[in-house]
């Protein structure tokens, strides 16, 4: 069904995006990739459905069934996309339309009932049917993006880490529906990740694209070394009765919530909880209907989505030079150097555009816009859900580190346990809006009480 020969990708500067690969995956056959951030996974994926980045070269050649991908003529490409492959990208949310309802998302591809099947599929409640996509949070964008593409029964699904950002039990649930997708219709499917064990459950085969990333020391992070505050110091971050509701529904209700400085807190729960309305609320871009939040000093986010919160056309020199004018009075060169290397990143990146970065750098580029605004408090937001194993510790690390020099405050928004158990001193479970579980993550951890951290540990 898919054969793909010495395809390589080069931008016009000659940097090299996708090295030479060749691969075939048979009719309902399901191929795994993995690799490290930017070893060009998602390159590979979208060539797949036609799409090379603009001002960039591609040799070689893509055959999906009996087409050749790369030389259709654009209204063959889009006749092709539309019966023969459906594509969910690393970041769903972007594909989506903000002010359309969910029912108008499905609704659009397929008729009434295989949307209710796809919604079904997904876990995810009649109900939602009558939400935007605005309102939904990363998790449930994601899970209505693979209900999208399910809907449309195509022979192809090309699948761009679709399990990232949902719960263990969630994630199990999507590998069942994937595989019967393909034993029972058929279907062939591409879908990359990072977590080595779901992949091996979910695919016939698994490749590795790219160079194993360089070895990289890593301190073990002392998360628990936060020395004891009083009362009067400990809330750099306080939250009290925090209420929001969207629409007419109750997102958020009577959350309760303090981080110290130099503590990292992890919020956790089920895909829909209400994390990421929480981190929100917490910056601004959602006001509580009741409660307040007092923070010593600025908060900064950094949100799940690297690629949405960067424009496209600005490089990331621009990206960083405004908040740094803002808060420093500077942007210049100096500084923006400075500013990349404390996120590890090498200043000559700086005259770069997002898409000419890997997954890990726009990550890293991100934190350090937030950075640029010296906060006391850091929101992180699944800041590793689309990252591989070595980036993602290096991204936390890295964090960790800011946290221990600077007193960085830290509230980690994740469904990752391992980080959670690695990262974070104390953690709080949501579910339906509500804190069901909350105290020192080892405590939690070793004797859950409540259904939604259960779900989490899978």
């Amino acid at each position: 069904m898919i054969v793909v020969e010495e395809l390589s990708i080069r931008t016009a500067s000659g940097a090299l995006l996708l090295a030479p690969i060749s691969l075939r995956v048979p009719s309902g056959g399901i191929l795994g990739l993995r690799g490290p951030s930017g070893c060009g996974k998602s390159t590979l994926m979208r060539a797949l459905v036609g799409q090379v980045p603009v001002g960039t070269t591609a040799t070689g050649s893509v055959r999906v069934g009996e087409h050749a991908v790369l030389a259709l003529e654009p209204d063959v490409l889009q006749r092709f996309r539309r019966q023969r492959i459906a594509f969910v990208g690393q970041d769903p949310g972007v594909a989506l339309n903000p002010t359309m309802r969910v029912r108008s998302l499905l609704g659009e591809l397929a008729d009434p009932q295989r949307a209710l099947e796809a919604l079904a599929a997904v876990e995810l409640p009649r109900s939602y049917l009558r939400r935007r996509s605005a309102e939904l949070s990363g998790g449930e964008q994601r899970r209505i993006a693979l209900a999208r593409a399910l809907a449309r029964h195509t022979p192809v699904l090309v699948l761009d880490e679709p399990l990232a950002g949902l719960h263990g039990r969630l994630r199990s649930a999507v590998v069942r529906l994937l595989r019967d997708r393909a034993e029972r219709d058929g279907t062939t499917i591409v879908v990359s990740g990072h977590d080595d064990a779901v992949l091996r459950e979910l695919a016939d085969e698994q490749i590795m694209i790219g160079a194993a990333a360089p070895g990289v020391r890593y301190d073990r992070p002392s998360a628990r070394g936060v020395p004891e505050r009083s009362a009067e110091d400990a809330g750099v971050l306080t939250l009290s009765n925090i209420t929001v509701t969207i629409g007419r529904q109750r997102v958020l209700d009577g959350i309760d919530l303090r981080v110290a400085a130099g503590e990292s807190v992890a919020v956790t729960g089920p895909s829909g909880a209400g994390k990421s309305t929480l981190a929100r609320a917490v910056v601004g871009l959602r006001t509580p209907a009741t409660g307040s939040i007092r923070a010593n000093g600025r908060i900064a986010l950094v949100p799940q989505d690297g690629t949405g919160s960067l424009n496209p056309r600005r490089t990331v020199a621009e990206a960083l030079g405004r908040p740094l004018l803002r808060q420093r009075g500077v942007r210049d060169a100096t500084a923006i150097a400075e500013l990349l290397r404390t996120v590890e990143l090498n200043p000559e990146l700086a005259h770069r555009y997002p898409h000419e970065l890997s997954g890990g750098q726009r990550q890293r580029v991100a934190l350090a816009r937030s950075l640029a605004l010296d906060p006391a408090v850091l929101v992180c937001d699944e800041v590793t859900a689309a990252l591989d194993p070595g980036t993602a510790e290096a991204i936390m690390t890295l964090l960790d580190g800011l946290r221990r020099d600077r007193g960085l405050a830290l509230l980690v928004i994740t469904h990752d346990m391992n980080l959670v158990t690695r990262y974070c001193a104390r953690m709080c479970v949501l579910e339906s809006g509500r804190i069901v579980e909350s105290g020192a993550v080892a405590d939690l951890l070793a004797a859950p009480t409540h259904d939604a951290t259960l779900a989490l540990l899978g």
